[in-house]
């Protein structure tokens, strides 16, 4: 059987056409995606402070003041008109810290000239967590002051802010002199301080899908 011009004509047209029949499909299922804004009735009971959780309140970040790895003061007002990313750590960890810091430093150079994106790291061991200690953190895990603040602060205030404002500290634990038993989770907050999304930080995809995220949330704005 020869292949003639006309058959080759009529089999390049059937892939146009199923080229974009795909190309469509693609276009219709995420030109409308949105992410949902997450509450408090979204996350395990254990990790949210029983005042918030029993509130019917559209949630929000609430306010905070903190000092960052240069020992300035950083507040909710740094982060207005930001789109950002929110964990919880402390520099001594030997456990699932250093993966999230990895994996935190990736979202960092994935939009390291976008200055509408910052990153927020919280330590839940305040006590060792001097300025001075992060910032000898920061330097050795390449982190940029512009771009990713480490926080640290008031205890009871690191505490309020985890529980009610990002769920994701369960207790305090004993055994690490009082520091906090913290998630693994990456939470994706909006302009309007509100949670669009939890991704765990140790997971390389998981860590792709918040990127991803992170683009679409920036085309909402």
């Amino acid at each position: 059987m020869y292949v003639t011009l006309p058959m080759i004509i009529k089999f390049r047209f059937l892939i146009f056409l199923a080229v974009g029949a795909s190309s469509y499909f693609f276009y219709s299922k995420y030109s409308s995606f949105e992410l949902p804004i997450l509450s408090q009735k979204d996350f395990d009971p254990a990790l949210i402070d029983s005042e918030i959780f029993n509130s019917n309140k559209e949630h929000k970040i609430p306010d905070f003041e903190f000092l960052d790895q240069e020992g300035k003061v950083f507040t909710n007002k740094d982060l207005d008109g930001k789109i950002y990313i929110a964990d919880f750590f402390f520099t001594s960890c030997a456990g699932i810290c250093p993966i999230m810091t990895k994996n935190m430093f990736k979202i960092q150079q994935e939009f390291i000239n976008d200055p509408i994106i910052k990153i927020v790291s919280h330590t839940v061991h305040p006590e060792k967590d001097s300025v001075a200690v992060l910032n000898e953190y920061a330097k050795l895990n390449k982190i940029d002051g512009h771009k990713w603040h480490l926080l640290t602060g008031d205890k009871k205030a690191l505490y309020d802010i985890a529980r009610k404002g990002y769920f994701a500290v369960s207790k305090v634990d004993e055994k690490i002199q009082n520091a906090f038993i913290h998630t693994e989770n990456f939470i994706l907050v909006d302009t309007h301080r509100q949670i669009r999304g939890v991704y765990n930080g140790t997971l390389p995809y998981e860590i792709l899908r918040l990127i991803e995220d992170i683009y679409f949330l920036k085309k909402s704005l």
